[in-house]
């Protein structure tokens, strides 16, 4: 199958909703206030796996012949496609091998085993992960199911839009984290196929935005990132998911890892769900008005998935908190005098901030004689209540300075 309908995508909610959940589409007032759109999370964080990925697996696995099903399946993966594709094949009572690249996080190698499937890790890059599936497919004659550039599982991932739709008819707008392609041409398909005015948008990590390059005829961008968006970070998107996206998608803009874990923090403390970083992708491209033409319109936000760890939760809401203000690290030189740090804690506390940690060090390298260098990690409100505080430390008689051992 190259051609993909709102049939194909039909036939495969047939296969999938018997073992997925039909998600809630939650709307968010205070998101909508921050945004001037009318706000809808669609929360596949809460989905089976944790994420959309069930969705297409099923949808793929699902269509393999019974008699060819003795085989088993094989893929690649450093989490949710894995977790996913484990999931489908024990449903349908299919051997899985999954190759993970060997830095994949112990939590999610663990849920894999967990469903029943083979983890391979295999050392180097998800590219490499790829490449050792393929060749062990084609060495025991398992067959391959690709996380992305596979028709069945863009067919699997478009009754997330067939979903949105049926809920919700009159929507404006959908916006979609967009890594392989897999999940926005999907969505694509069934939802330009049942209302064609309305808009999709894709949202990318910049760092590394090869589907957004190749949507506005841009050249590539130099392979290799670090970001905390890792399933968005995809050097080599899919052609057939690509020539779908580049024919019905309106476009793919781009967020930073710090907008990304504002979005995830926001979405903790606002919405009380937990998402992981590529799954706050698209929230925080509404959030910092990245689309045009929303205002006032209804807009669905995907929240792909919830599989994150607690050291990564941890980690990437603390970032969170740094890029909205509310967060900050201090270094002060004071005189080394009785009674100073007191003043320091007392002026901290006037002006609302919270010392989380302090440390004072007098032999710090490169200091002046007399003076003591203090770290302080606070809390404050936001960036204005954070701003105000360094301001009126300064009018104290204190030197901020960036301190670099």
């Amino acid at each position: 199958m190259t051609e993909i309908t709102l049939d194909h995508i039909k036939n495969a909610m047939k296969s999938v909703l018997p073992f997925t959940e039909i998600t809630p589409l939650i709307h968010s007032s205070t998101f909508s206030t921050m945004t001037g759109s009318d706000v809808y999370l669609k929360a596949e964080n809460l989905q089976k796996t944790g994420s959309f990925k069930v969705r297409g697996a099923l949808a793929a696995i699902s269509k393999i012949p019974p008699e060819e099903r003795d085989k088993g399946v094989v893929t690649y993966s450093v989490g949710n496609h894995g977790q996913a594709v484990a999931y489908a094949a024990k449903k349908f009572d299919i051997s899985c091998t999954i190759c993970m690249p060997s830095y994949s996080y112990l939590a999610k190698i663990e849920t894999a085993k967990g469903y029943g499937a083979k983890v391979i890790l295999v050392n180097g890059s998800v590219d490499d992960a790829l490449e050792e599936s393929i060749r062990l497919s084609k060495k025991n004659e398992k067959i391959f199911i690709h996380a992305y550039e596979d028709s069945n599982v863009i067919c699997g991932n478009g009754t997330l839009g067939l979903e949105i739709l049926e809920n919700m008819a009159d929507l404006d707008a959908i916006v979609a984290p967009v890594g392989g392609g897999g999940l926005l041409a999907g969505i694509a398909v069934a939802c330009k196929s049942m209302k064609p005015k309305i808009k999709l948008f894709g949202v990318q990590v910049e760092s590394l935005d090869a589907a957004a390059c190749i949507f506005k005829g841009d050249p590539l961008p130099p392979g290799g990132c670090i970001t905390v968006a890792e399933y968005l970070a995809v050097r080599n998107p899919g052609e057939l998911a690509m020539s779908i996206i580049s024919e019905l998608v309106d476009d793919i803009v781009t967020v930073t890892d710090p907008q990304i874990s504002k979005a995830m923090l926001l979405l903790h403390e606002r919405a009380k769900l937990v998402a992981e970083s590529s799954g706050a992708a698209a929230l925080a491209a509404l959030l910092e008005h990245k689309m045009n033409g929303l205002k006032n319109k209804k807009v669905a936000v995907i929240i792909s998935g919830g599989n994150v760890t607690t050291n990564e939760i941890q980690r990437l809401l603390t970032s969170g908190m740094r890029a909205m203000g509310k967060i900050i690290d201090l270094s002060l030189l004071i005189p080394d005098r009785p009674g100073i740090l007191a003043k320091v804690l007392s002026d901290v506390s006037k002006q609302g901030g919270s010392i989380i940690e302090m440390d004072v060090d007098e032999n710090a390298p490169n200091m002046p004689v007399a003076k003591l260098l203090v770290k302080l990690r606070c809390e404050t409100r936001d960036i204005s209540h954070a701003t105000e505080l360094r301001r009126y430390l300064r009018a104290e008689g204190f030197e901020l300075i960036r301190y670099t051992s």
